[in-house]
């Protein structure tokens, strides 16, 4: 009996991670779109509204940049702003040079208006600028 009880607890326990990693980017998503020019590569931080209902939200847009000493920097954007029902916006970008060396992560969070996150998106660049991207 016991070890019905228990194998029932984990079942719900799995159900509730599953349902919770699911609930990013359901009804916002969060996406970074990639640019590229003649030197540069743009990330563009995207937020898209699945919903009929409007939604005033919050991002962060961060930058990390690791070098080949293992130092780890860190720039940051963040900003609120209104998404419209159905609408797709534009909320911020960053450009980064074909020639920066080192591991660059991309990453984009969008926070309710209790700052729970509800989209996210994330790029991993293992060689920097030099990094080939589709």
């Amino acid at each position: 009996m016991s070890a019905k009880i228990g194998i029932l607890s984990m079942f719900c326990l799995l159900l509730s991670t599953v349902g919770r990693a699911q609930f990013f980017n359901k009804e916002i998503s969060a996406s970074i779109k990639i640019e590229r020019t003649s030197e540069f590569y743009t990330f563009k931080a995207i937020a898209e509204n699945k919903t009929p209902s409007d939604y005033n939200l919050r991002y962060e847009f961060m930058v990390f940049k690791k070098d080949e000493n293992n130092n780890t920097s860190k720039s940051s954007q963040e900003d609120r702003f209104f998404l419209e029902a159905n609408q797709r916006k534009i909320l911020s970008s960053v450009t980064v040079n074909y020639n920066v060396e080192g591991e660059i992560i991309i990453a984009l969070l969008i926070f309710d208006k209790d700052d729970k996150p509800i989209g996210k998106a994330r790029l991993e660049l293992p060689n920097g600028g030099k990094t080939e991207l589709g």
